[in-house]
């Protein structure tokens, strides 16, 4: 389990339900608005949960849970994937992304 909290301005449970994990969606001039939805659809893949808890003006937590083992064979498709892009800095191509998101949880 990793834990990261935010002392920030929160965000609504509508925003959360309706917006947070979608792609294509920032409230940010800059980016494409895929940063959460490929670490939920990341963490999916490997048997994994994100929960969200947030409160206006109090800030955000993101809980991460991930399986100790990988339950089938699905972790090595995804690090023949990404595997490379999840160790090093370089960005994740929509092409590759697109792929690893084509593996059945």
């Amino acid at each position: 389990m990793v834990e990261i909290i935010d002392t920030g301005h929160g965000m609504t449970e509508e925003f959360i339900n309706h917006n947070l994990f979608k792609p294509f969606r920032t409230t940010k001039r800059k980016g494409l608005g895929l940063a959460l939805f490929s670490c939920k659809e990341i963490v999916s893949l490997h048997g994994g949960k994100i929960e969200v808890k947030s409160e206006l003006s109090r800030g955000t937590s993101f809980v991460i849970r991930l399986p100790i083992l990988a339950v089938d064979g699905r972790l090595k498709a995804i690090r023949k994937l990404l595997g490379e892009y999840l160790l090093e800095t370089e960005s994740i191509k929509k092409e590759q992304l697109e792929r690893a998101l084509k593996i059945q949880v």
